[in-house]
């Protein structure tokens, strides 16, 4: 991991401007910012072109909020995909270079008379155009491990799944996500990360904390991703927290 760039999200910026907040974590010493599609309001034009102009390296983390693109009825999963397409187009106007991807919610209702791998089939079957469209544009899309709800990509055969059916899809492993279902060792041992989130938690919850502020052992994980080089991502809840997880995580990379 030594090449490594280490770059921040504007997780922590939901109600603020993200110009602002892209340009602070700029100044700070970041030269990578993924912008956390999840705001107040869509991105104007103007926005879209004024970071654009910024000569960062950006990526985009797409719209997660109550997020169901596999509900059984199409119309109801149809303004998801529509959201999930003009995110897309927004990060390439953008210049992005990476997006990363959430699965969405399972609607457990309809698990009582199909299975969970009928309900991720209906997922790959609507969101592989979009995203095969857009990584043959050039936009590097990933697919995250998660931790919360009954969600897509909690389980590591989804991801696998999805990687197998869906043609250039690469996965974000988020590690405190991993910590929190208890499946480092399993990720790691069957998947290959292309895109990397950092936070810290204290195992319970999906706090978003500085590094070195919850429980997980960053020295040994990090060791298991010895020959990872793509992009490493803080998700840290506040300016603060971006900052001193940055000097942390230097200071590990280091001793490794």
């Amino acid at each position: 991991m030594e090449k490594i760039v280490i770059g921040a999200a504007t997780v922590y910026g939901a109600y603020a401007d993200t110009f602002q907040v892209v340009d602070e974590l700029a100044d700070a010493g970041f030269c990578s910012v993924e912008i956390v599609d999840e705001r107040t309001k869509d991105f104007s034009r103007q926005e879209i072109d004024s970071l654009a102009k910024l000569g960062l390296n950006l990526s985009m983390h797409c719209p997660f909020v109550s997020l169901m693109y596999c509900h059984p009825n199409y119309n109801r999963a149809k303004p998801e995909l529509e959201i999930l397409r003009n995110s897309m187009q927004t990060a390439l106007d953008m210049g992005c270079t990476d997006y990363v991807l959430h699965g969405g919610e399972i609607p457990l209702l309809f698990t009582l008379s199909k299975s969970r791998d009928y309900l991720l089939d209906l997922m790959i079957d609507r969101t592989k155009p979009i995203i095969e469209a857009y990584s043959k544009q050039g936009l590097k899309v990933h697919v995250e491990n998660v931790s919360f709800g009954e969600q897509i990509g909690k389980q590591v055969s989804d991801i696998i799944k999805l990687q197998r059916e869906i043609e250039g899809l690469g996965f974000c492993y988020d590690v405190a996500h991993g910590a929190l279902t208890m499946d480092t060792q399993e990720i790691l041992s069957t998947l290959k990360p292309d895109y990397l989130h950092l936070s810290d938690n204290r195992l319970k919850e999906d706090e978003h904390l500085a590094l070195g502020d919850g429980y997980l052992p960053f020295r040994n994980i990090l060791r298991l991703l010895y020959d990872f080089n793509g992009p490493v991502i803080i998700e840290a809840k506040s300016f603060d927290a971006c900052v001193r997880s940055k000097l942390y995580l230097e200071d590990i990379l280091k001793m490794l």
